[in-house]
């Protein structure tokens, strides 16, 4: 039997626990602390300090997000902590909630549940309110994650395409877009392929991920339960979806796989091969205000 969790025991300083941590600009490293969780009733698990804490996001004014797998990911809680506050917690229903991003106007992404047991879809909370953003689907079985957030409230991540009945691996995914007061927008995926996922958002409305044929699940203590594997991608609301190895050089050796994040300056970080050998990659554009 499951009972749902009750937060207890805040800003416990674990020697055994992993915590989120900040790096200050002197270079030493700070931990965040963590929470006791109590109401499970599984062998071997301690309440106390039994559970690791992730941080995913930190915005301009230093408040850091993240989440907290609980029994794998069975449950999962999201935290927000502040330098004068502290840690707090927040969902934690089933479906388990996960975080991936905060702007400076404190607004958090990331994926909820509707309720116990119910569908999980792409969420934001606005100081502690949770806004469900849909998904692509009109049933309950179509999922959805929202990964990204700029600084105008544009949101991105992705959404599955068809019912999934609680596997969304067995759905292709399209990459999606939101902006404030409208429904979601499926941006599609590079020609040939059947799946997509945004991951970041720039303040420009830049907006980076991966395209392919192939879904995976990343290990369970990840923030994106589910990614795609792929192509590097670039799309903009005027040019669409581009692949970002048609950008670059045909004779650089690279293979563009992957794109994690982007700056305000549109130069774009991710993973790929380089004359067959992985590796990760910064890239630059010559002149960022073509890629609008």
């Amino acid at each position: 039997m499951i009972v749902s969790p009750v937060p207890s025991q805040p800003n416990l300083q674990c020697t055994d626990l992993t915590q989120p941590v900040v790096w200050k600009p002197n270079g030493s490293m700070q931990g965040l602390g963590a929470f006791g969780i109590d109401g499970f009733f599984f062998e071997g698990v301690d309440p106390s300090c039994g559970f690791a804490f992730y941080g995913r996001a930190i915005n301009n004014h230093g408040k850091v997000v993240g989440d907290v797998p609980v029994s794998g990911n069975l449950f999962a809680y999201g935290f927000v902590w502040t330098n004068t506050a502290g840690m707090s917690l927040y969902g934690g229903s089933f479906p388990p909630t996960f975080v991936n991003d905060i702007n400076d106007a404190g607004l958090i992404v990331g994926q909820n549940s509707l309720g116990e047991g119910g569908p999980a879809h792409a969420t934001e909370w606005n100081n502690g309110v949770a806004d469900d953003l849909g998904s692509l689907g009109s049933t309950i079985q179509f999922v959805s994650s929202a990964n990204g957030i700029n600084e105008w409230g544009l949101v991105v991540g992705w959404a599955t395409t068809g019912p999934v009945f609680g596997n969304p691996d067995s759905s292709p995914t399209h990459a999606v877009v939101w902006s404030s007061g409208q429904v979601m927008q499926d941006i599609g995926t590079l020609s040939g392929d059947t799946s997509s996922a945004a991951t970041k958002v720039n303040f420009f409305g830049q907006v980076i991920g991966s395209s392919g044929n192939t879904l995976y699940a990343v290990d369970e203590e990840a923030s994106s339960p589910f990614s795609v594997s792929g192509r590097a991608f670039l799309w903009t609301q005027s040019n669409g979806m581009r692949d970002l190895n048609t950008l670059i050089s045909p004779n650089s050796g690279w293979v563009l796989q992957s794109a994690t994040d982007i700056n305000v300056w549109g130069q774009i970080v991710g993973s790929g091969t380089r004359n067959g050998q992985p590796h990760g990659y910064l890239l630059t554009p010559r002149n960022p205000f073509i890629l609008y």
